[in-house]
């Protein structure tokens, strides 16, 4: 009949031609699948009714174009009624456990339809038939697909993943301690489906916890590795499973490894028979077989994406920044997630489309690049706390790092996390100079850690660099306080070999401009020397130098035993890092000192009249700072704060000859002084300026700050800088107008 029609309606387009034109005899497809399942055999009779479909007159593509269109109407028809009933039973259903049954009756339902429809392409006909053409079964499946997605609703679907989630939980989750407590007993409550895998046992769980996508050539994505690709991967990888014993033991460099774990791993189906009823996994495997024939499967992929997610963010190991976290996680959803998954993925056995093993260690590398996305994520919100943590605490975290970045590229780069940390967070006024610097420190030491060629450390420097050097006036004083206390700074790194800054460095009108590379290899090699770092915040050496040189002289100048050890030990370090002679006056500074302490014990020796409490530092003019050169000798003079000083001068003329006379700057140095209070006694040592301030609440418990500039005829600067200290030492209180009190007669 088919063939006869054909002939008369040659110009006809062939499928508009049999949706319009289906001659009267041909069987509905409900017939069909009842000649199917009762004579499967009158099929291929000359007096079945289906005949014509093997008539060689007879267009292969009317053919299908006719089968498709009778399929399409019976999904049609089907899966309205499926999703009908669905409908009314979902909302008689009280408990999860009979939701969960409706599940799986809806699936097998559906998958009974899809089943049905392809019974006449599994019968017994001749090899030409146009029902054996895989192109039938291929435009079948895209039709129940159309039809059949269309339809399902939103409560299938999150019913659907809720019972693949509650499965995971039950059957396939590790206890919460089972990442910490590093038990070498723990055994997975799980096992994966491995019936139609080539490996069981430990050599699956070896090929579970090894990296698949290691040294693939450049062009090659892992998750998208072909069969072969996939094959060779696995070959070179049981090369290293030596025995069956399942050895996971490794640090940061062997990604999903931990303590060594004997494990065997046997499939669901050696289970089925221990116990003689289909466990829950076995149960949930043959659904997902269902489902994946009508694509209605899990969401697996958003699903193990929110476990790794609450795991690796909330999970018991989420705030840990001192241990290899990367492995212990990456080993949980390999052992954990895959073994689920490997039940997702099943198909039935007549599928030949598809391999069940190759798709699976695809979705195994595709889950651990996932996981590494989510924890280098995780590692980047956090970046500004990891960094605070005192080094080299948190070099796990940035090993971890650095790893995943070999692997994969992160949608975020760690160059961007921890610039917009530091300018959230550390780059703002009220922080402290010295803060901020010591925190840069740890930045740069943990970066030389995540990337030893410096391209991520380089841009931190620039913006660290910019912002001290542009917005704080505090930067050169607290650059210099933590050389000169390096110790306690722990500035002492590879002090062997340190960076000595260029002739072009040291002196601006020599200065060159740098592109990114020469930027980048002078990096390199200083980024070696914290103390060179350090220095180049200043933005300009001299400046530096200059700012060393007057914190010099203030520690020098109040040195009341002449003790010049700690300094002379810093500057010998800063000599090693610049040219020769570029800190000359520093040492002429330093042998000042030394030169004082002698001629002091001598003046003292020569003239016992000499007052006990006077001693001098004896500076040569032109080698300290400018600001020590000037003397307001007449405004000291008539406070008598000073003792005789005549006979002082006098020993030192005669030691050094008559022409040779001191010219006394009693606004500098120290004075050691005493407060006697009615319950205590503390003697402070303090600039003279704060002496003088404090000796005039004698006779006066309360004044003011004008009052005290009046007194003492100092500048703002001076009186208020003197009261601050005498705040802060509590020893002065201010009240509200403005007047300062003494705490205690």
């Amino acid at each position: 009949m088919l063939s006869n029609i054909l002939l008369y309606n040659q110009n006809v387009n062939e499928s508009s031609f049999i949706e319009a034109y289906l001659p009267p005899g041909l069987p509905s497809m409900e017939e069909i699948i009842e000649y199917c399942e009762k004579y499967p055999r009158l099929l291929t009779l000359r007096d079945s009714p289906l005949k014509d479909l093997q008539d060689p007159l007879v267009s292969i593509h009317v053919i299908h174009d006719w089968y498709t269109t009778l399929a399409s109407k019976y999904f049609q028809s089907q899966s309205t009624k499926v999703f009908d009933n669905w409908q009314q039973d979902l909302q008689a259903s009280n408990t999860d456990d009979e939701r969960f049954d409706l599940l799986l009756k809806t699936v097998d339902r559906l998958y009974s339809v899809y089943d049905r429809v392809h019974l006449a392409l599994s019968m017994p006909w001749t090899e030409a038939s146009p029902m054996t053409d895989p192109e039938l079964k291929r435009l079948l499946k895209t039709a129940f697909d159309q039809i059949v997605i269309s339809r399902i609703p939103h409560s299938f679907y999150l019913l659907n993943n809720r019972y693949a989630s509650t499965i995971y939980m039950q059957h396939f989750e590790w206890p919460e301690d089972a990442a910490t407590t590093g038990d070498p007993d723990v055994v997975l409550p799980a096992l994966p489906c491995t019936n139609q895998y080539p490996y069981q046992g430990a050599q699956l769980t070896w090929i579970l916890t090894q990296r698949l996508d290691d040294d693939l050539p450049e062009l090659v994505q892992g998750p998208t590795m072909t069969d072969d690709q996939l094959d060779v991967q696995v070959a070179h990888v049981m090369r290293g499973c030596t025995n069956m014993d399942v050895d996971t033991g490794g640090g940061s460099d062997a990604i999903g490894t931990r303590s060594r774990h004997s494990l065997t791993l046997l499939s669901s189906h050696d289970s089925l028979e221990e116990s003689g009823a289909m466990s829950p996994p076995s149960k949930f495997a043959e659904y997902c077989q269902k489902a994946n024939t009508v694509k209605l499967a899990p969401q697996w992929k958003s699903l193990a994406e929110e476990w790794l997610h609450r795991q690796i963010n909330h999970g018991p190991l989420a705030d840990d920044w001192t241990e290899y976290i990367l492995a212990s996680e990456l080993r949980r959803m390999q052992l954990t997630i895959l073994p689920w998954l490997s039940h997702i993925l099943t198909v039935s056995p007549t599928n030949t489309e598809r391999s069940p093993w190759h798709e699976f260690l695809r979705a195994k590398i595709q889950l651990e690049h996932s996981l590494y996305a989510i924890f280098y994520e995780s590692r980047c919100n956090s970046i500004f706390d990891i960094l605070m943590t005192n080094y080299p605490s948190a070099c796990p975290v940035f090993e971890d790092l650095k790893t995943i970045e070999s692997i994969i590229q992160p949608p975020k780069s760690l160059k961007k996390s921890v610039k917009e940390s530091l300018d959230a967070r550390l780059l703002y006024r009220g922080a402290s100079a010295t803060d901020i610097i010591q925190q840069y420190l740890g930045c740069i030491r943990y970066l030389k850690v995540f990337d030893p060629t410096c391209q991520t450390l380089l841009a931190i420097q620039q913006q660290v660099e910019s912002y001290m050097i542009t917005y704080r006036k505090d930067t050169i004083e607290g650059v210099v306080e933590m050389i000169r206390n390096r110790d306690e700074y722990d500035l002492n790194e590879n002090s062997d070999s340190p960076y000595v800054f260029s002739d072009s460095e040291v002196d601006d009108s020599l200065a060159i401009p740098m592109d990114e590379i020469s930027q980048l290899e002078r990096l390199q090699r200083k980024c070696h020397d914290l103390l060179a770092m350090l220095i180049s915040l200043c933005g300009s050496i001299p400046q530096f130098i200059e700012g060393y040189q007057t914190q010099l002289a203030q520690a020098l100048l109040m040195n009341v035993d002449y003790d010049t050890l700690p300094e002379e030990e810093t500057l010998e370090i800063l000599k090693t890092h610049f040219p020769e002679n570029t800190l000359f006056a520093c040492e002429i500074m330093l042998k000042d000192m030394t030169e004082s302490k002698r001629l002091d014990t001598q003046i003292h020796e020569a003239n016992n009249s000499t007052s006990d409490f006077l001693h001098g530092i004896i500076m040569s003019r032109h080698y300290w700072p400018e600001a020590y050169r000037e003397s307001a000798k007449e405004d000291f003079d008539k406070l008598s704060l000073l003792p005789s000083v005549e006979e002082y001068g006098q020993e030192f003329s005669n030691l050094k000859g008559g022409n040779r006379k001191l010219e006394w700057l009693p606004e500098y140095g120290s004075v050691t002084l005493e407060l006697e209070f009615e319950n205590r006694t503390q003697e402070w040592t303090v600039k003279p300026p704060a002496a003088i301030v404090i000796r005039l609440f004698e006779k006066c418990p309360t004044l003011s700050m004008k009052q005290i500039m009046t007194a003492t005829n100092f500048d703002a600067e001076t009186t208020m800088e003197s009261l601050n200290f005498w705040y802060k030492c509590q020893v002065l209180t201010l009240d509200v107008e403005g007047f300062y009190t003494i705490v205690e007669n």
